[in-house]
C-alpha cells in the first residue's frame, strides 16, 4: 500500500468532521433563530398578532397555533437536516 493511499484516508475523515462541524454550528445557528422566534412571540406577541391580522382573518388563538406549529416544524427541519446527519458524519469520521 503506497502512503498517498493512506493520506487519501486521512483527508476524507478530516473532510467528514469539517462537514459535521459546519452542520452542527447550522444547527446551533437554527436554534437561536428558534429562540429569537419564541422570544419574539412571547414579549411583542400583541404587535406581530395586530399587523397579521390587518392582513388576515384570524383569531389570536389561531395565530399562536400558526407560530407554533411553524417553530415545531422548524425545528423538526433543523434536527433532520442539521443534527442527526452531524451526528452520523461524527461517527462514521470516529470508526475510521
Amino acid at each position: 500500500m503506497s502512503p498517498d493511499s493512506n493520506s487519501g484516508v486521512r483527508n476524507a475523515a478530516a473532510g467528514l468532521r469539517l462537514v459535521g462541524k459546519a452542520l452542527l454550528c447550522c444547527f446551533f445557528f437554527a436554534m437561536i433563530v428558534l429562540a429569537m422566534w419564541f422570544a419574539g412571540i412571547v414579549y411583542e406577541g400583541d404587535r406581530i398578532y395586530s399587523i397579521h391580522k390587518a392582513w388576515f382573518e384570524m383569531s389570536r388563538s389561531e395565530f399562536d397555533l400558526i407560530q407554533y406549529r411553524g417553530m415545531m416544524f422548524f425545528k423538526l427541519g433543523a434536527v433532520l437536516f442539521f443534527l442527526l446527519p452531524s451526528i452520523g458524519i461524527w461517527l462514521a469520521a470516529r470508526s475510521k
